[in-house]
């Protein structure tokens, strides 16, 4: 049982970084300067990171 969650908490957590190449590309293209890439990451992983974060 406890496999089982787990492995479906790592299927979700790989579909949602693969979905970030998505997201982050059209944000990634009006970037000017190679600072400004760190801070558009942080915004995309933050939530992620609090969603995974949680209990079961």
């Amino acid at each position: 049982m406890m496999e089982e969650q787990f492995s479906m908490r790592i299927a979700e957590l790989t579909t949602a970084l693969d979905s970030l190449t998505a997201q982050l590309a059209p944000r990634r293209v009006p970037l000017t300067r190679e600072s400004e890439i760190p801070a558009v990451l942080r915004e995309a992983f933050h939530p992620l990171r609090d969603h995974f974060a949680r209990e079961e």
